[in-house]
């Protein structure tokens, strides 16, 4: 298995940000950038079901920005 490491560059965490993770151009995976009360940010990752719709499975709350 090869390992891949990308970065992603947000421009800011002051608005929402959507990450589409993707294969064979077909993507399997959201996952939702946004700000929280305080200096940090919330994160939520959705399932791609093979009908296009997401299902909720993992809510990260305050995640603190350095």
């Amino acid at each position: 298995m090869n390992e891949e490491v990308m970065d992603v560059d947000l421009d800011s965490v002051e608005n929402f940000a959507l990450l589409r993770l993707r294969v064979n151009d077909e993507s399997f995976a959201h996952i939702e950038v946004r700000p929280c009360s305080g200096e940090g940010v919330v994160l939520q990752i959705f399932q791609i079901m093979g009908d296009n719709s997401r299902k909720a499975v993992k809510w990260i709350p305050n995640i603190p920005i350095n």
